[in-house]
């Protein structure tokens, strides 16, 4: 649906495609207006205490026609301005076009669930994807190579910034004012995980936790459609699907990604429907269903790659689609998942690496590399060598040798030149403002704008939308964020103990199969598959086909796979990289 103003002489041209959730009636339609016609709002996602917000409202006169949430967001805009959005806990990308002031209102919600582009000429144009503003634009905008350096890094383009020229993101947590008269811009951001953090920092008390955990869960299971949850077997999902099933109600459907057995040792990699089926036996008011994934899986990738619109190098990007459309397939259009609890609450191995002196973790480093038992270990290798940039470089520098997977040496010669360092310092330094903040602490907020918006939730949403499933995480809601980044850090890790928060819960609530489990991703079996001729053969077709090959070089591609052959280093997650940017490139048609 649509709708067209004409204002100031120009026109304002606002869509809507609507995956119905509350209130499934046509009074939930948008474009919505207000009662006067003078605001109107276009809306994505869920904002989860619109209940407690209407009831404000309607104190201060406030009528309604429907029971939606996306009413009450328009009117909570009328009612308190542009510091509505503060009130707000939920996940969304909105736009608001006011009349009377004459302008247009972005903004997503704090940690960047749902998506939202802009672009500024010809026009403002805005979309939740990007395809819509490429089929709106006179011309293909051009690949940005200024900003390649990025992706080698990270695994991803780090928000505002996307790899085409002149369309950005509106960051997560940030609200764009768009003058109508003037077409003027301001961008700010109304929160980011500093804004959470108090002076006098505050010493965990589990039940306090445990409570709002529980009312987390309790407030994104609102829905007038079937919801159901992710089970990894993990303890973030473990813990959710023990608040969201209840005794006395019906049993909660939870779904799991299996592999062949085969492609998990040669991977090493842990059986996620091993450990969700030990929860499952744990708690009978969840019901399990596990969806079966082999080497097909590439293929399902490269098709993919049109929905996620960016180049993203992540192989969960196709179990993310592959669970809800099968959740859909049962009926169930809303999931629960237990992503941002590593962010959150501490929970990734390298964060542990925060803690130890740079000279002590530069001679460990180097003392296993001159170890036999370190050279039979491809995976060890690998992520020694990763530890050893991270203590040999300057932060925040360093940590994209933990984050991704090409050093520094290599970056520059793909790109080639060395002056990429100080501009991409400078935008990883600007995620945080106190230089009073510890090392562990820098990690985080780089990993919650870089890792956790520009990445994870980034594919997931745009994956699961694809197959019309909308997927929530009440691990981030206002309440533990506002709660957990007051703690003291020691609080989330100490020493080499990860994410103590939830472990202490998962202690007293889970089998201690789950608690003890060795942390592991959301992945497929990536490092098995690309010892298999037919993809390193399709691998390479892709960048001779668009032209990566030039960039890279055949002989450092050659390289890499005869070191991952040779099992001498797992350089599978480079070759995925690649693999990745010449499958987005051939999509959308570029050539480099």
């Amino acid at each position: 649906m649509g709708v067209t103003e004409e204002l100031i002489g120009s026109k304002v041209l606002l869509g809507h495609c609507r995956l119905s959730i509350i209130d499934l009636s046509p009074l939930g339609h948008q474009p919505m207006y207000n009662t006067t016609n003078n605001y109107c709002i276009v809306y994505n996602g869920e904002v989860y205490n619109f209940r407690e917000l209407r009831r404000e409202l309607e104190s201060k006169g406030f009528q309604f026609k429907s029971k939606t949430d996306t009413e009450v967001v328009l009117y909570a805009y009328i009612a308190w301005g542009e510091d509505f959005v503060e009130k707000l806990d939920g996940i969304f990308s909105l736009a608001i076009l006011d009349k009377p002031q004459k302008k247009l209102i972005l903004a997503r919600d704090r940690v960047g669930v749902k998506p939202l582009y802009y672009t500024l000429s010809p026009g403002f144009i805005f979309s939740s994807e990007v395809k819509p503003i490429l089929q709106m634009l006179p011309c293909k905008p051009t690949l940005r190579f200024d900003i390649l350096h990025e992706y080698f890094a990270l695994n991803w383009i780090m928000e505002p910034d996307t790899i085409f020229e002149g369309i950005y993101k509106v960051p997560s947590g940030g609200l764009l004012t768009y003058n109508l008269q003037d077409g003027s811009v301001n961008i700010e951001r109304y929160w980011s995980p500093e804004k959470s953090i108090r002076n006098n920092k505050e010493m965990l008390d589990w039940e306090v936790l445990e409570d709002k955990l529980e009312r987390s869960v309790a407030a994104q299971m609102v829905s007038d459609v079937p919801l159901g949850v992710y089970l990894s077997g993990g303890i973030d999902s473990s813990l959710l699907a023990l608040y969201a099933g209840k005794p006395g109600q019906e049993p909660i459907n939870s779904l799991t990604v299996s592999f062949n057995t085969g492609d998990l040792k040669t991977s090493g990699m842990d059986d996620d429907a091993y450990y969700a089926g030990e929860l499952i036996k744990s708690l009978p008011f969840i019901q399990g269903h596990f969806v079966n994934l082999g080497i097909q899986g590439l293929e399902e990738y490269e098709r993919l790659i049109s929905f996620i619109e960016e180049p993203l190098s992540d192989p969960a990007i196709v179990p993310a689609y592959l669970l809800a459309k099968a959740a859909k397939e049962q009926g169930i259009t809303v999931m629960l998942s237990g992503m941002g609890g590593d962010e959150l609450f501490g929970g990734y191995p390298r964060y542990r690496l925060a803690y130890i002196p740079k000279h002590l973790g530069r001679l460990a480093s180097s003392l296993f590399h001159l170890s036999d038992g370190f050279m039979r270990k491809p995976r060890l290798s690998r992520d020694v060598q990763r530890a050893k940039g991270f203590f040999s470089g300057k932060f925040p520098i360093s940590y994209l040798n933990l984050i991704g997977y090409f050093t520094e040496e290599e970056i520059s010669r793909f790109v080639g030149e060395e002056s990429w360092k100080l501009s991409f310092k400078e935008k990883l330094a600007n995620v945080y403002n106190s230089c009073k903040l510890e090392i562990f602490q820098k990690m985080q907020f780089i990993d919650f704008v870089g890792f956790l918006a520009s990445h994870n939730l980034l594919y997931v949403d745009k994956a699961s939308m694809a197959a019309s499933v909308e997927v929530r995480v009440p691990l981030l809601s206002n309440e533990l964020l506002d709660y957990t980044l007051q703690l003291e850090a020691r609080e989330l890790v100490n020493g080499f103990k990860l994410k103590r928060p939830l472990k202490i819960l998962a202690a007293k609530r889970l089998p201690s199969s789950i608690v003890r489990r060795t942390k592991t991703g959301f992945m497929m079996p990536i490092s098995g598959w690309f010892r298999q001729q037919a993809v390193l053969r399709r691998l390479k077709e892709l960048m001779h086909e668009t032209g990566l090959i030039r960039l890279i070089g055949e002989d450092s591609v050659q390289s890499y796979i005869t070191l991952h052959l040779d099992e001498t280093v797992d350089t599978s997650m480079k070759l995925f990289n690649l693999y990745t940017l010449a499958c987005w490139a051939k999509n959308f048609g570029y050539m480099f």
